[in-house]
């Protein structure tokens, strides 16, 4: 999955949601790499996430030193 676009080529974020569902997933590891824009707002509907699948959203970013 990337920027929630579907095999046919169309972005439908709700898609996504549907197939997690499907599999019936317990843990779902989402990762925002692209930082060149700074902050926005995901694609994904976090709240259908929650509510449909009962899935918990939760930050598990990892602050690395930088040392030098």
């Amino acid at each position: 999955m990337r920027k929630a676009i579907g095999q046919d080529w169309r972005r439908d974020a709700g898609w996504i949601a549907d197939v997690l569902g499907m599999i019936d997933t317990d843990v779902v590891v989402l990762q925002e790499a692209d930082k060149r824009v700074g902050s926005r707002a995901g694609v994904l509907p976090l709240d259908r996430l929650e509510t449909e699948l009962g899935l918990e959203p939760t930050d598990v970013s990892l602050a690395i030193p930088v040392s030098g």
